[in-house]
């Protein structure tokens, strides 16, 4: 006995023609009729007896229907519950970001393929309350995807996201759109004084205390002697190369950001500084094991599988 011979019969007491209940289930007639007759066969007793062109119940069919009726509901009430419990495990991971999120794009495809129930959340840092001074992030995120330079200070203290992991070297590059300034193809690397006199695009985040952009930003001039000209300050990375793109000035973008722009604009180019190490360490941070849900810490495990790093065995 199986559960398709239990959902024709079912129809079959529901349609009363064999017909209707064939088409109820979307399945051929024959297929139905060949259904009952295997359970009727199994059982060794007829369930329905022929009144006209249809069937009806017989006094076995009655005697029976009771318990197919109550397996047929219980089967059904457990399905429901099973996906409501997946679908409440796998929520959403919540996941504050001070870098560009796309560095991520074909982890989380990956995860995506295996779990594909799961929500995410991406939680830009400054935004919601959230502020870049460490010790003050208000959103509950599972992780952080955050940065590290070299002689600069942690975006966030160890308390709020105590286990780092190094996912992705990158770094700065300065960036250029030939509407602006059209340097010779074979260039590769550009000193600060040749671009002075120029305007810096530049977001918010590098006006922001305590940020690393902030930081970084205030550390290259303080190396170079170079003050812009003019600076535009925007809100965000599509209008940071909106204005690239117009050939108003030039600005500073991280190498991982790369595939991004030239898929905006193909014709940006981008350069090393002369001289200046703007090197950069991209992080994957998560909270203790105790404050993450189970979702948060399958995703974690797969991170650390995909970027080909060594199991986390940390709290």
């Amino acid at each position: 006995m199986n559960m398709f011979q239990l959902q024709c019969f079912m129809a079959m007491v529901d349609n009363r023609v064999e017909q209707k209940a064939a088409d109820y289930l979307n399945v051929s007639q024959p297929t139905l009729s060949k259904a009952i007759s295997s359970l009727e066969a199994e059982l060794n007793t007829k369930l329905f007896d022929r009144i006209g062109r249809g069937l009806a119940l017989n006094e076995n069919g009655a005697s029976f229907y009771k318990y197919a009726y109550d397996a047929t509901k219980t089967i059904a009430e457990g399905a429901n519950l099973i996906m409501s419990l997946r679908n409440e495990m796998l929520g959403t991971i919540a996941i504050t970001s001070s870098v560009f999120s796309g560095v991520l794009s074909g982890c989380i495809n990956a995860y995506c393929a295996k779990s594909p129930y799961v929500n995410f959340r991406f939680i830009k840092q400054g935004t919601l309350g959230i502020s870049s001074e460490p010790g003050n992030i208000s959103f509950n995120s599972d992780l952080m995807l955050m940065r590290s330079i070299p002689g600069l200070s942690s975006e966030v203290s160890a308390d709020e996201f105590p286990v780092k992991k190094r996912i992705l070297e990158d770094e700065y590059l300065l960036i250029v759109s030939p509407r602006y300034i059209e340097f010779p193809e074979n260039k590769r690397t550009i000193a600060m004084d040749e671009i002075r006199n120029c305007t810096f695009i530049l977001t918010n985040s590098a006006f922001t205390a305590n940020s690393l952009e902030f930081k970084l930003w205030n550390s290259l001039i303080s190396r170079t002697g170079v003050q812009p000209a003019r600076i535009i300050e925007v809100s965000d990375l599509v209008h940071q190369l909106s204005f690239l793109s117009s050939g108003i000035g030039v600005t500073f973008l991280s190498k991982s950001c790369m595939p991004f722009a030239k898929k905006y604009d193909a014709s940006l180019r981008s350069f090393h500084v002369d001289g200046i190490d703007l090197k950069q360490h991209i992080m994957l941070a998560r909270r203790r094991r105790a404050a993450l849900s189970a979702q948060a810490i399958d995703f974690w495990n797969h991170a650390m599988n995909y970027f080909e790093l060594p199991f986390d065995t940390e709290e």
